[in-house]
């Protein structure tokens, strides 16, 4: 019985930490989670402007994929700020258009 409990409280303290470091792991308050939707997202952009096939293999990408990557990032925060403004930009008439048609209209 002792055996069990000591088996049981083992498990307790092992399986909080592990279950919840890829979510809670953060680099610069960047959790794993806000930096895989930014992947996707840049992979969605270079999608449609690029005719690649990006965006899929981020979204199936394991969390061991990305964690590999995340420290890659030499400040996280700046990139998902960078491609939140590509979002904007994409979804913003104005600059979709060709350099020619911006001139115009600036």
């Amino acid at each position: 019985m002792r055996r069990l409990w000591v088996l049981l409280g083992a498990t307790v303290l092992i399986a909080p930490s592990h279950a919840q470091t890829p979510l809670a792991a953060t680099q610069n308050g960047v959790t794993v989670r806000e930096f895989r939707q930014a992947v996707v997202d840049l992979g969605a952009y270079l999608d449609a402007r690029k005719g690649t096939d990006l965006r899929r293999p981020f979204e199936t990408a394991s969390e061991d994929v990305l964690m590999a990557l995340f420290p890659s990032v030499a400040d996280p925060r700046r990139f998902l700020d960078a491609v939140a403004a590509l979002k904007r930009s994409a979804s913003d008439p104005v600059s979709r258009g060709p350099a020619r048609q911006r001139s115009r209209l600036a």
